[in-house]
């Protein structure tokens, strides 16, 4: 009865070590190959349906807007009058266009109020060293 149990636990270790790898290969395919595969495929269909006036970002973190699609180039116009050309395995994504935030009302007032407020202070500070005599010169 002993010798039967040891065979069965033989038995039951060598097949483990034989099914241990093809677990793993299951495992790295669920969890590596596959999702890759997918985020491929949806890249190339980004690329596929990329037309004039999308706004893209660069493999080098270039910013700009579609003009023309070559066969494997993109002419990507990155401010006015400035026109990039690029490979099409270049364009990472497909982007939001920037909203000018600079110009906005509130940040403008801001920016206005903030200014105002740094010069103030240098007319205080200025003013409050001409006041002070300097260790080199004490008769100021």
């Amino acid at each position: 009865m002993q010798d039967q149990f040891h065979s069965i636990s033989q038995w039951i270790s060598q097949m483990g070590n034989v099914i241990m790898p093809f677990v793993f290969v299951v495992f790295l395919y669920i969890f590596a190959i596959r999702p890759q595969h997918k985020k491929e495929k949806q890249r190339q269909s980004m690329l596929d349906h990329l037309k004039r006036g999308d706004h893209v970002m660069t493999s080098a973190g270039i910013k700009g807007t579609v003009d023309t699609i070559q066969d494997s180039d993109v002419v990507v116009t990155i401010a006015k009058d400035i026109k990039v050309v690029f490979s099409k395995s270049a364009i990472v994504s497909r982007i939001e266009p920037a909203k000018d935030v600079a110009d906005s009302p509130s940040k403008k007032s801001e920016r206005h109020r903030v200014r105002r407020a740094h010069s103030g202070r240098k007319k205080q500070e200025s003013s409050a060293n001409k006041a002070k005599p300097s260790p080199s010169n004490p008769k100021v």
